[in-house]
């Protein structure tokens, strides 16, 4: 396999070289039949290289507590993170390009993420049930977001929009049952 596991601290790393694609590895999919099962002690995942982090690698990994990808990383994909519900601590690379639908879905102990103005696009459900998550700022790159990206956010109290977005999506905010502030670009031009 192209993963390292510390037995004793639970961090995992990656040694795959910089054109694979890591992904479906340790997510509940995987097949212990071929040894590709999440390790019982999995806390922190350190994921190195300038790689995308494909579809579902890690959907259903509820004990991943910390989380850290390399800052060439450009692509997290559709599900990559989903239902991590332990996850607390996020790096975002700095050269994030664009975050697939349901990235960080139902990610509930996550409670701050800093989204780098290298991000030009968050898919729909991105953050949708992260429950602790209390404020983001959508920076200027960002032209687009998904469809309920931050849906059932309960303690989202402040967002703050990029300028360039001039479509806020369908139950983008639904069920934000502690947004007291949105700062909206004038040119807004659907909600």
């Amino acid at each position: 396999m192209g993963y390292v596991v510390d037995k004793t601290t639970g961090v995992i790393s990656n040694v795959f070289s910089t054109d694979y694609n890591f992904g479906h590895i340790f997510s509940s999919a995987a097949n212990p039949d071929n040894g590709n099962v999440v390790p019982r002690n999995l806390r922190t995942v350190t994921i190195t290289g300038d790689y995308d982090v494909i579809d579902r690698a890690f959907i259903n990994c509820e004990r991943i507590q910390t989380l850290t990808i390399s800052n060439n990383v450009k692509n997290i994909g559709v599900e990559a993170f989903r239902n991590c519900t332990s996850l607390k601590n996020f790096a975002v690379p700095q050269n994030l390009e664009h975050m697939g639908a349901s990235a960080f879905e139902n990610c509930s102990s996550l409670t701050s993420v800093t989204i780098p103005e290298s991000v030009t696009e968050i898919g729909e459900y991105a953050f949708a049930g992260c429950k602790s998550l209390k404020s983001i700022v959508i920076p200027d790159s960002v032209t687009k977001i998904g469809e309920a990206v931050f849906k059932d956010c309960e303690k989202l109290s402040s967002v703050t929009l990029s300028k360039r977005i001039d479509n806020i999506p369908s139950e983008a905010f639904y069920n934000c049952t502690s947004l007291t502030t949105i700062e909206m670009p004038e040119h807004v031009r659907f909600i």
